[in-house]
């Protein structure tokens, strides 16, 4: 279908810690990885007609089996939840000027990722940005 991209990504990651000073993180998943990531991203721009150049897309992060995190005060494991975030653009190009209009974390989503800091041996987790947009205005020379 004229006009139509899909572009799809997957990747499969079985990060392990294989050496450690406490034997009992071996075999263990590495921390702030996810076995399993994809996205996706549809777009769809009208090339005939009165709304010729108008384009819209809405794309999706997917994230699975995603490492443990430790709690900074009590030390308690828990698994982080998957990830799933929504992002959408609406865009317009007319021969050399375009205006696009992003929106990333459509559903408003409460996300967070986490990591180990070995310099101050601690993991942690980091909220993402709440719905967001981002204007852009482009003209090519």
């Amino acid at each position: 279908m004229e006009g139509l991209d899909l572009t799809f990504n997957y990747a499969y990651t079985d990060g392990k810690i294989t050496q450690d000073t406490d034997e009992r993180q071996v075999g263990t998943q590495i921390p702030g990885t996810s076995k399993h990531i994809s996205n996706a991203w549809l777009s769809y721009r009208l090339g005939a007609g009165l709304l010729r150049g108008l384009g819209l897309s809405l794309g999706v992060q997917y994230a699975a089996d995603r490492s443990n995190w430790y709690g900074a005060y009590d030390n308690t494991v828990q698994a982080m939840p998957d990830y799933t975030r929504f992002d959408g653009a609406l865009s317009y190009q007319s021969n050399k000027f375009g205006v696009a209009l992003n929106v990333n974390n459509l559903l408003n989503a409460y996300l967070y990722s986490g990591a180990y800091y070995s310099w101050s041996q601690f993991y942690y987790w980091q909220t993402e940005a709440p719905r967001n947009a981002r204007l852009m205005i482009n003209y090519k020379f």
